[in-house]
């Protein structure tokens, strides 16, 4: 059950305690004891101590009712009561700060309980501007408007294609006096999207391929997040080899692409386009790995010279030449 209604139940079943306190008042009083007070009915003929408890406890808290002397009820404090039992109040849990993003509709919610007769409005902080009463637009800027559905007690004020500048206090006026005010902050925000370890990536062929787009601030995750290579949108739920995941955290929304092995196939211009902010880019390198039999390093090289088998006859063969160079010389 909604909660005004759950509210309006409970304010009636209150209103009929007391109207039935009243009318047993009433006929104890005026008809049974033809005026006399509260103390004198145990006198009167089928009248006991009981009933007297019961009338007491049923005027508790009843304004106007007097416990001495006779019982009547003072008009005045009697209206005084029922405007402070049916006046409007504001519901405290409807959201005191909105964020939105620039460009997306914005809607912020007021909830007011007893409202009978009343009227909503809604009024700009800052320079006092009334944007709304009741369901109808009190202003020449045809983006503000009010969502009412009848029966129902929410009055939320829409805003379409919202800017940066509509940031600011918004208030929601009930019509009593003095009227009554209900704020609500409203933060318009620009998102901006990056790729980390842009604006050039390099990877190994056959190595894992990691894009990782962040979009900040984003108060809500966007409708979508569309990744492009090379102009082609990437379908990851046709091809197995690739991943996307989506996450929500700290205000801000991080989307993930994964290649569990890049190939060659896999270089290019990639894109991350989410809806509610501008795309960003990066390009992928990547690296074909070498073959086995040429990664041969200047260290095994040298290892492989100082093999002893190796090393023996070359320091013979340079003995004898050296033996010999006298010879050779005359």
């Amino acid at each position: 059950m909604m909660p005004w209604i759950n509210s309006f139940s409970c304010n009636w079943l209150r209103l009929c305690l007391h109207i039935f306190g009243i009318l047993l008042l009433v006929e104890g009083n005026y008809i049974l004891g033809l005026g006399h007070s509260n103390r004198d009915m145990a006198g009167i003929d089928g009248f006991s101590p009981q009933d007297e408890s019961a009338i007491g406890e049923a005027l508790d808290g009843v304004p106007g009712s007097a416990p001495e002397g006779g019982v009547g009820v003072d008009p005045a404090s009697w209206s005084d009561y029922l405007n402070e039992l049916f006046d409007p109040m504001f519901d405290s849990a409807v959201p005191e700060n909105v964020t939105a993003v620039e460009g997306h509709m914005a809607h912020l919610v007021c909830r007011v309980n007893n409202l009978g007769t009343k009227t909503v409005s809604w009024i700009r902080h800052h320079d006092t501007h009334i944007l709304t009463v009741g369901s109808f637009t009190y202003t020449s800027d045809d983006r503000f408007s009010t969502l009412h559905r009848e029966g129902t007690n929410e009055w939320t004020l829409q805003i379409k294609q919202p800017i940066v500048r509509d940031s600011g206090l918004y208030e929601c006026q009930v019509s009593t006096k003095p009227v009554r005010a209900y704020l609500v902050q409203l933060n318009i925000v620009v998102p901006l999207t990056v790729i980390l370890h842009g604006p050039a990536l390099h990877a190994n062929e056959g190595g894992a391929l990691n894009l990782t787009c962040v979009v900040a601030p984003s108060p809500a995750t966007p409708e979508y997040i569309f990744w492009y290579h090379g102009g082609e949108v990437i379908n990851y739920e046709t091809d197995g080899r690739v991943s996307v995941r989506v996450k929500q955290e700290n205000g801000r929304t991080i989307s993930t692409l994964l290649v569990a092995k890049a190939t060659l196939g896999h270089n290019g211009f990639y894109e991350c386009e989410p809806s509610n902010a501008e795309k960003a880019n990066i390009t992928v390198h990547v690296v074909k790995a070498k073959p086995a039999a040429m990664q041969t390093s200047s260290s095994t090289l040298l290892q492989d010279a100082l093999d002893p088998c190796l090393l023996l006859p070359a320091l013979l063969f340079l003995y004898h030449l050296l033996m010999a160079l006298p010879n050779l010389m005359t």
